[in-house]
């Protein structure tokens, strides 16, 4: 999983190969203050743990640029977290990485925008909503599967 703004873009590896899942997007409602909306997107996120049934989540980290502010990644994090609270209350393991251990893990050089390099390893996109968004929860996916076998 990997997440953009109030957006959380899901993909799912599934014997190595990168399956299409609905949904493949979830995204955190407009007015998140109120404790119905809140109460909503958590039930949204445990209906995709329910139905996509992974063995595990795993969360991509953000770039870490130092121009992050609360303002701007509150929604991120709050996705970020109701999804790991969807995961762990199904007793799905839940894990974050870092872009770096990803890279480590998917052999990935250490130059480059992961989204440029997605294409080394994902030779059929996902679509629609490819580029900074599906091709970086794929590549999660990936990361997730490859340190489950190894």
């Amino acid at each position: 999983m990997s997440a953009a703004g109030s957006r959380l873009w899901l993909a799912v590896v599934d014997d190595g190969d990168l399956v299409s899942v609905e949904p493949y997007l979830l995204e955190v409602p407009e007015g998140l203050e109120s404790g119905e909306r809140l109460v909503a997107f958590l039930d949204d996120c445990r209906r995709v743990v329910a139905k996509l049934s992974p063995g595990r989540v795993l969360v991509l980290n953000p770039e870490t640029t130092g121009q992050t502010t609360f303002l701007k990644s509150r929604g991120r994090a709050t996705a970020e977290a109701f999804m790991s609270l969807a995961a762990a209350q199904a007793e799905v393991p839940c894990t974050y990485l870092t872009r770096q251990r990803l890279r480590s893990v998917l052999g990935l050089p250490k130059a480059g925008k992961l989204s440029d390099l997605a294409g080394t390893l994902v030779h059929k996109p996902m679509r629609p909503h490819w580029k900074n968004e599906r091709d970086l929860a794929s590549l999660a996916a990936l990361a997730a599967h490859r340190m489950e076998t190894t």
